[in-house]
Formats: C-alpha cells, structure tokens, sequence
C-alpha cells in the first residue's frame, strides 16, 4: 500500500464577511512538492462586479501555493545534494 502525503488550502473570496462565497479557491501540493490551484465561481454576477478584486485574491492564494512548494522543493534539494 503507498500512502499518498498532499498539504492542502482553500479560501472562500466574499463580497463582505456577511455574504456568501462567490469564488472557492483551491490548491494542494503532494509529496513531490506538484502545485495544483483551481477555483469555483458559485456567482457570476458578483465575479463579474468584482473581477480586480477576484485576480488579486487569485494572485495571493497562487503565491501562497506555489511559495509553500517552492519551499517544499528547497529542502528536498538539499538533501538530496547534501547543502
């Protein structure tokens, strides 16, 4: 049996606190330190009104992700080249 390690995150992009969700973020990165991100528009309307505040929330959970890989990497490669 192989047991699969992931490191998973998720955001929800609101209008206000009050509100519901209109876009979900997702992302993971497995044991290799592979970035997946994929989101989910629940309310075109809102996405369309909101669409600058949409790319900057995108671009914020990408760097999170992808920096959190990155990392993942970074000592993966040290140790396998021993610096």
């Amino acid at each position: 049996m192989k047991i699969e390690k992931t490191t998973s995150f998720s955001a929800d992009l609101k209008v206000d606190e009050e509100a519901p969700a209109y876009v979900t973020f997702s992302g993971s990165v497995d044991a290799d330190g592979k970035p997946n991100v994929n989101f989910y528009i629940s309310d075109m309307a809102i996405y369309m009104a909101h669409t600058n505040e949409f790319m900057a929330a995108f671009t914020e959970f990408q760097t999170e992700v992808f920096d959190y890989s990155n990392e993942m990497l970074k000592g993966s490669s040290a140790v396998e080249t021993g610096v």
